[in-house]
């Protein structure tokens, strides 16, 4: 199976260098590409970061336990 994330802004998806100022409204859409319909994807938190490192801080957390 393939798990695909997008941002969004609105219903429009955004390129992967795009920079977000922090008022802006972000939308995230998962897509599950398989044929087994007893697969779920569960998304537990997502964070973004001022830089490509991913554990770098400052990280600002948009769903924690979600």
């Amino acid at each position: 199976f393939q798990v695909i994330l997008r941002l969004l802004n609105g219903t429009f998806p955004l390129p992967e260098d795009y920079i977000f100022s922090p008022e802006e409204e972000v939308f995230l859409e998962v897509e599950v590409n398989t044929t087994i319909s007893q697969i779920n994807v569960i998304i537990d938190t997502c964070w973004a970061t001022s830089s490509n490192d991913s554990t770098k801080p400052p990280q600002d957390f948009f769903m924690e336990k979600g």
